[in-house]
């Protein structure tokens, strides 16, 4: 009964993982909003760009490290109870808000060269600031359930 109760929320997990993140790269792709053409970035948007790509490839290096939390987890913990439903639950959760995480971050870089490639830079444009806030989001759900799993670990320890 629980193992087909895990199956049911891991198949659905996956899906709407699928789901969204098939959404994102081609549903949710609208063409750019028309702007001014620039010639060259000036010295404000040039530190908005260097900053908005800083903040995205190093949530992208935090998020991969959280695979290795997992892998750590999962391949490591041999005195850890992973046939609880709930820590596998846990670790689908942390992975799944992790991919997406990442997902968010490639868009993100995606739309800042396409912007830049038609000439026009706009970081307030929703096409940009949608996947970076959706890519801090993420992250910071994938953390919680990391720090959730890490605790649960630490108490079946002591």
């Amino acid at each position: 009964m629980i193992a087909k109760t895990y199956q049911r929320r891991a198949t659905l997990i996956f899906t709407l993982l699928a789901g969204v993140v098939l959404y994102n790269h081609f549903f949710f792709n609208p063409p750019p909003e028309p702007s001014i053409p620039i010639e060259e970035l000036n010295s404000l948007q040039k530190g908005a760009l260097d900053g908005m790509q800083a903040m995205s490839k190093l949530l992208l290096t935090l998020s991969t490290a959280l695979f290795g939390f997992i892998g750590l987890v999962v391949f490591k913990q041999s005195n850890f109870e992973l046939s609880n439903y709930r820590v596998k639950l846990q670790i689908l959760l942390m992975v799944a808000f992790t991919v997406l995480s990442i997902d968010y971050g490639f868009i993100l870089l995606e739309k800042l060269t396409e912007q830049l490639a038609n000439e026009h830079f706009n970081p307030f444009e929703l096409m940009i600031s949608f996947p970076q806030i959706m890519q801090f989001v993420m992250f910071l759900v994938a953390l919680l359930f990391s720090a959730r799993l890490f605790i649960s670990i630490l108490n079946t320890k002591s």
